[in-house]
């Protein structure tokens, strides 16, 4: 991920995500694997997640067939036990952030990525927040317009439960492929993900996925932030949700209890654990602790020939701003955003020599060297014979 200079006016933003991201180790959210600044962007190193979000990857008809509204033109939507699937690895991500007292706040089809294996994690933590020590609850304006839950839009105070209010909305949406409180085709007018004060006065910048090479390309939302519309925010504060035939009993009874209007009443995060989610009868046929040691075989693998992105001249490109002066303050925050790396002067030597072009290499047959996997190649001892006499 490459966070343009000027994507964030005091780079608050910026730090904020990468000390989520430094804080959280699970196999369930996308991984930081280093954090550093060159002369023009601020750089995150994540998991590459080459089969892209679930919602729609708009590349190819071949590889867009795979996501929730191309899984079939006539009938789209994932089939329900692949959504129950990605729905419980998506609980054990939320489990593993509200652990660390950290509230989501974006959770949609958009920002679960899809692994080479077919396997999902959360992505995107830029609207997180993280909950001080005694702090049970925190306020303020963010998400995506569809995805926010009813104390969040009324102003109120809110805890992790937003976070499954937004979980219910996505397995909806995975299953029916529309949104519970919208029709199929129907926009939400503004834009796909926003953050604000409940005043409205800060907006910080958001990051879309572009693709296959693990780099996010940000832009500045201040100048076309739209709140929710009043319809839809009047839909999801006041309307009961429908549900069309495709639902089970089982899978319908699941969203009803996460798109709770009353958090006391919602199915969430309770006494520390999601335990309550996992004994739900939808997930009946879910090892839960061979799911969590990524034993269970997902029920669609990506095509690795395949870029996962609208454009494939999108992968690797991003903006560069001219004529940034740092003071002392700006020094002190690259200092820290850093984490797990060499000097700045010692990274663009070994780029300028391409010495990493001789450091990755792959067998002759195309294939991943052993080293590389972090499996311990050890060679075997040379046979030995002969006599031992014994006196």
């Amino acid at each position: 991920m490459f966070l343009s200079l000027g994507a964030y006016p005091d780079f608050q933003g910026a730090m904020v995500e990468k000390k989520i991201l430094a804080k959280v180790h699970s196999r369930f959210i996308v991984s930081l694997a280093y954090a550093f600044e060159t002369k023009t962007d601020l750089c995150l190193v994540m998991t590459i997640m080459n089969g892209g979000d679930i919602r729609e990857a708009q590349a190819s008809w071949s590889a867009r067939r795979y996501h929730i509204y191309n899984v079939d033109e006539e009938n789209p939507g994932f089939p329900e036990p692949r959504a129950i699937f990605y729905t419980a690895q998506i609980i054990s991500g939320l489990e593993h952030l509200h652990r660390h007292r950290i509230v989501y706040r974006d959770l949609k089809p958009e920002n679960v990525l899809l692994d080479d294996d077919g396997n999902v994690r959360i992505s995107d933590l830029g609207l997180a927040v993280e909950l001080k020590d005694g702090q049970t609850k925190t306020k303020g304006y963010a998400g995506t317009p569809g995805f926010m839950a009813p104390e969040l839009l009324r102003g109120e105070e809110y805890d992790f439960s937003v976070d499954y209010f937004a979980l219910g909305v996505t397995l909806y949406e995975m299953i029916a492929a529309r949104g519970p409180f919208r029709a199929r085709g129907e926009k939400v007018g503004g834009l796909a993900g926003v953050s604000a004060a409940v005043s409205g006065a800060v907006v910080a910048a958001r990051a879309t996925p572009v693709g296959r090479a693990g780099v996010t390309r940000l832009t500045d939302s201040a100048s076309a932030v739209q709140v929710e519309t009043k319809e839809l925010k009047q839909r999801i504060l006041e309307e009961a949700v429908t549900y069309p035939d495709k639902f089970s009993q089982a899978s319908r009874g699941f969203c009803e209890a996460l798109l709770q209007k009353d958090p006391e009443t919602r199915l969430g995060f309770r006494d520390g654990s999601c335990d309550g989610l996992r004994a739900d009868p939808l997930f009946r046929d879910i090892s839960w602790r061979q799911l969590e040691a990524g034993l269970l075989v997902p029920p669609f693998t990506p095509d690795s020939r395949t870029v996962y992105a609208k454009n494939i001249q999108d992968v690797g490109a991003f903006s560069t701003v001219k004529g940034v002066v740092f003071d002392k303050a700006d020094t002190d925050f690259f200092q820290e955003f850093a984490t797990g790396t060499c000097s700045v002067p010692w990274q663009e030597e070994m780029i300028e020599t391409g010495v990493f072009g001789e450091l990755n290499v792959w067998r002759s047959d195309g294939q991943m060297p052993d080293d590389m996997k972090g499996v311990s190649v050890q060679a075997t001892p040379p046979s030995k014979s002969g006599m031992c006499l014994v006196s």
